[in-house]
């Protein structure tokens, strides 16, 4: 019988050719966890703010790599008092958010704050991009039976894929920095994971 020593490794002790190795190993393994809830919780408080109620298991992505990538969510839209007010408070430094409850508010405005409506997957194939959702109804309280104007649909539309937009820029900043070779280097670093000399996994 033979008995081979094999050499053990810190990262830091590895070649630039070794870590490289290791931080592919890392990132084709890495992210076996959630690590786009908070920002899936951060969505759900703004989608609310602005009036759309949305759940998390209705909210979808794919990415970062292929056309077709994005990012999307289903549910319905009423209006919430001071919505214009309440954004600035929760994210005062995004102004594209304010735009958007600023045409939110105009919206209801034009008709009488009762606007409500659903915004669903337009969509058979496969992707969750932002074009594959839209208003598919918009509707007014109305006393006297009036309908919601003629711009409803497609600006509650044109909200929600703003919405989504922002969402999948949120989420692909996010993948970026943790796959970043600072961050992957920490994380290996933090969990003490040792390798052999060629950046195997020990």
């Amino acid at each position: 019988m033979r008995t081979e020593t094999i050499e053990i490794y810190t990262f830091d002790e590895l070649s630039d050719d070794a870590k490289e190795k290791a931080r592919e190993w890392w990132r084709s393994g890495g992210l076996d966890y959630d690590w786009y809830a908070h920002i899936f919780s951060d969505f759900v408080t703004i989608f609310e703010i602005l009036g759309f109620d949305v759940i998390e298991s209705n909210i979808h992505f794919s990415g970062f790599w292929s056309q077709g990538d994005g990012a999307s969510f289903t549910g319905s839209y009423k209006y919430n008092k001071g919505s214009t007010k309440k954004i600035r408070d929760y994210a005062p430094q995004d102004n594209a958010l304010h735009e958007i409850a600023d045409t939110l508010q105009a919206l209801q405005k034009r008709n009488f704050y009762g606007l409500w409506g659903n915004i669903e997957r337009c969509s058979t194939s496969h992707y969750v991009h932002e074009n594959t959702i839209s208003c598919s109804e918009a509707y007014r309280d109305s006393g006297n039976y009036q309908d919601a104007t003629s711009d409803a649909q497609d600006t509650l539309t044109d909200c929600a894929r703003d919405l989504c937009h922002r969402l999948y820029a949120r989420l692909k900043k996010e993948y970026d920095w943790i796959n970043s070779n600072k961050q992957v280097d920490e994380s290996i670093k933090c969990n003490e994971y040792e390798f052999t000399v060629t950046g195997e996994i020990a």
